[in-house]
């Protein structure tokens, strides 16, 4: 047989035609799928590296990748998310110092620190309600203040905690020092840390709902701003 006769030996030529032009289709098809599948992972990987960028974490103090607000790692977010993901509380404080807090860094203390250690004194015992009051009565400067946030969910509060810098026309004063004293043993103040705390260490800043009466407090602060 001819080859000239072996071409035009075909079934419905027509029909082979379309079927071969699929079966190039399917081919190639595959061939980007099994591209897109070898690519993917490393692909994902540098896009990861990209939209999470390496650094300071503003919360814990170690070099990590930031995943939420491009300035907390995933521990400290996973760590928050642990105590309040599922509040439908409304109204909030976030308790914090003036100003962006400086990065944590070993051997440096921070503002945070410093109240921390005092905190944990009094828990301890090795300081007196009556000595923190009279050493709060000569210079309140070195609490924490509290910043409320009306009509706000937890998710909006994370990126506040996040980037720490609110502004002064909501803040109510600094922290009391009945809300100091009664720590995480609960009291009139919601607990920060309704599941557990890992150490004193991580205390500020920190965000809870607020009471009635920073709600109240809040409305006439704004009020006179306004």
């Amino acid at each position: 047989m001819s080859d000239e006769s072996q071409l035009q030996v075909r079934p419905k030529g027509s029909d082979l035609s379309l079927s071969a032009s699929k079966a190039r289709s399917s081919l190639i098809a595959r061939g980007r799928r099994d591209a897109g599948t070898l690519a993917g992972p490393s692909s994902l990987v540098e896009e990861d590296k990209r939209s999470k960028p390496a650094g300071i974490c503003n919360k814990c103090g170690e070099c990590k990748a930031l995943v939420f607000a491009r300035c907390v790692c995933a521990s400290c977010c996973n760590a928050l998310d642990e105590q309040w993901a599922g509040s439908t509380a409304t109204d909030w404080v976030l308790v914090a110092f003036r100003g962006p807090e400086p990065p944590r860094m070993k051997g440096i203390y921070t503002r945070s620190d410093n109240v921390s250690c005092v905190w944990e004194g009094f828990i301890e015992g090795d300081l007196s309600r009556e000595e923190l009051e009279r050493a709060i009565s000569t210079d309140s400067s070195w609490l924490p203040l509290v910043y409320v946030y009306s009509k706000t969910t937890y998710a909006h509060m994370k990126t506040h905690w996040a980037t720490c810098n609110p502004p002064d026309s909501l803040c109510i004063g600094p922290m009391t020092i009945d809300e100091f004293t009664q720590g995480d043993n609960g009291g009139d103040y919601p607990n920060p840390w309704p599941h557990g705390r890992a150490g004193m260490h991580d205390a500020f800043p920190f965000i809870r709902p607020a009471t009635p009466q920073e709600i109240v407090h809040h409305s006439v602060s704004i009020s006179g701003y306004s």
